[in-house]
């Protein structure tokens, strides 16, 4: 038997994996499982499973997506695998010396999906006593890179199966942030549009993590380095991502 479990069961994307697959979505009766190697669960960004889900066959394991889900661990783990990432720091003392020269960006929470407390702050001001005005307290503080482009790679089984150039789509887009929520969406792009050298950095990110799968939110920043920002273990769907997740997905 064959399942996907999602992280929740509203979610989108995983209802079109579903339907592609022809794979039922494990919702309420996801405590009915008796766990075997004979069942086959394609874990679709969910990091708490139960015990007897564990013996199945899991493509992505929980723990893997625990580690992409937490933006410091992440960033932990691409570091010690040579990675390229941003400059990062959980001190806010480090960050505000840094805000002097450059912008900063700033989670509110190291766990938020879709730039859920994500926040650029430009500005540098102080009180009387040096202490910044402008910058809040949060979980963690990355330096701004100045970007040429942003991308998701799509990485499955060790292979990029599509790049996507994030592009705007709303009517008002944050061109600082460039999230769903945000006015902003994706174009699939041809292979001969492309950047050279982005794929390998994406692949890199999925091992470093652990993962089977995953959409990696990377750019190409002006210096022409690839710095990945996250790694997506329930990304969103295009039609043509679909298709392109379900193939290689059913490959495995």
């Amino acid at each position: 038997m064959k399942y996907i479990l999602p992280y929740k069961t509203a979610s989108k994307s995983a209802r079109a994996l579903s339907e592609a697959l022809n794979y039922p979505i494990l919702g309420a009766d996801i405590d009915l499982i008796r766990g075997k190697e004979s069942i086959t669960i394609i874990n679709w960004g969910k990091g708490a499973v139960g015990s007897e889900h564990k013996k199945c066959r899991m493509i992505n394991k929980p723990e893997a997506i625990c580690l992409a889900v937490n933006k410091i661990d992440t960033f932990k783990k691409l570091q010690e695998a040579g990675v390229s990432h941003p400059a990062w720091t959980t001190s806010k003392a480090t960050a505000a010396a840094w805000l002097t020269e450059q912008p900063i960006c700033v989670r509110t929470t190291a766990e938020g999906r879709d730039g859920e407390g994500l926040l650029l702050i430009k500005e540098h001001k102080t009180d009387w006593f040096g202490r910044s005005l402008t910058l809040p307290d949060a979980a963690l503080y990355t330096k701004f890179i100045k970007a040429r482009s942003e991308y998701r790679v799509n990485v499955c089984n060790n292979r990029t199966v599509g790049v996507q150039l994030k592009v705007p789509t709303g009517t008002n887009p944050n061109h600082d942030i460039k999230t769903g929520g945000n006015g902003y969406g994706f174009r699939l792009l041809s292979e001969a549009e492309i950047p050279h050298g982005i794929r390998p950095v994406a692949r890199a990110a999925i091992t470093a993590l652990g993962l089977d799968f995953g959409g990696v939110d990377l750019i190409v920043g002006v210096d022409g380095t690839a710095y990945v920002l996250e790694v997506n273990t329930a990304p969103e769907l295009t039609p043509a991502m679909v298709t392109a997740y379900a193939n290689a997905l059913r490959s495995m």
